[in-house]
């Protein structure tokens, strides 16, 4: 065959496949923009997002064929972040990286294996505080970095449920408007919260103090029904405590460095060599332990609503020098 027809053959072949592939992510973010009601872009505007759009859609299929393959622990898919710019992204994981060494302030009771160890020798090989109804619905923490307030409020709601049978939902608003000494918007350390509502005398309900996604001023008050804690306490960090912890006692608030893929999880457990021990960025809430297909998993819950990773959960590793910081700065209420 000549060689210039092949070529065009080649480049007829190439430009077709083209066309398909940017009509199929076309389509894609079609559907996407009606799953999450975005419609009203700026034209200028609508390039960007689906400029991104499609940057990720690519990112997400590439993993997946890894994960297809056994390359990969987890499964990505497309979610209400796939769109979002860098900045955007910084008022779900931007906000201050705790390092647990730092830690040398707060009333807290220091938790280790040995006092463990003292009421309850062994925890079960596997726990869902979830099939005992003892875990809160998942909730949505909107463009305002308060997963630590949503950490706080899911433990102490737990432990609730747990030792009292009672059922009720937190106000994380108080939290952003009253805890932090900066803007509770832009991320602090769980501990902050902790030592907030024991020294303040309590947590309003967030039926009374509804839960805004903003800053705004403090309008917690003492005369509405509140729930108390007597003191926190701040786990050893290794991942046997932690277990040990939530397999005896219940839900943990953790603090995780939350990579840009860990965005994205869907299924799986969740592993990634990039993640730090160190640089925690996101609050989420430890609510069980298992393991599956051989892999050990930590079981928490997220804030950003319902329709990320599984239902609102993501299993995260276990057991593989405490990946991502799980247990790196791990707080727990006492009542």
């Amino acid at each position: 065959m000549n060689f210039n027809i092949l070529f065009v053959l080649l480049l007829h072949i190439y430009a077709t496949h083209a066309v398909l592939n940017q009509t199929t992510l076309t389509k894609k973010w079609a559907a996407f923009k009606q799953t999450y009601n975005m419609h009203s872009f700026h034209p200028k505007e609508e390039n960007l997002r689906k400029s991104i759009f499609e940057k990720r859609v690519e990112k997400i299929e590439d993993h997946n064929e890894r994960y297809m393959k056994g390359l990969e622990t987890y499964e990505m898919a497309v979610n209400r972040f796939a769109a979002f710019t860098e900045e955007e992204m910084l008022h779900y994981t931007g906000g201050p990286k705790v390092s647990p060494k730092n830690r040398t302030s707060g009333s807290y009771i220091l938790v280790n294996f040995s006092s463990l160890l003292a009421p309850r020798a062994n925890a079960p090989s596997s726990v869902d505080w979830r099939e005992l109804d003892k875990v809160s619905p998942v909730k949505y923490q909107g463009e305002c970095n308060s997963g630590w307030a949503f950490s706080v409020t899911g433990a102490i709601e737990a432990h609730y449920r747990i030792k009292y049978g009672s059922k009720f939902r937190l106000s994380e608003q108080q939290l952003v408007d009253c805890a932090p000494e900066w803007n509770g918007c832009w991320g602090a350390d769980m501990d902050t919260a902790y030592e907030y509502i024991k020294n303040i005398g309590g947590i309003n309900y967030s039926c009374d103090y509804p839960y805004q996604a903003i800053d705004s001023r403090c309008r917690y008050s003492g005369r509405k029904p509140k729930v108390t804690i007597r003191n926190y306490g701040y786990l050893w960090p290794q991942e046997k405590v932690l277990q040990h912890y939530v397999g005896t006692y219940g839900p943990v608030s953790v603090k995780i460095h939350a990579q840009k893929d860990f965005v994205y999880y869907s299924d799986g457990v969740y592993y990634s060599e990039k993640c730090s021990n160190f640089l925690l960025n996101h609050a989420v809430l430890v609510v069980g332990y298992g393991t599956e297909n051989g892999e050990d998993y930590w079981l928490v819950k997220n804030s950003w609503g319902s329709r990320w990773g599984a239902d609102g959960y993501a299993k995260m590793a276990r057991n593989r020098d405490n990946n991502c910081g799980i247990a790196s700065n791990a707080f727990v209420p006492i009542l």
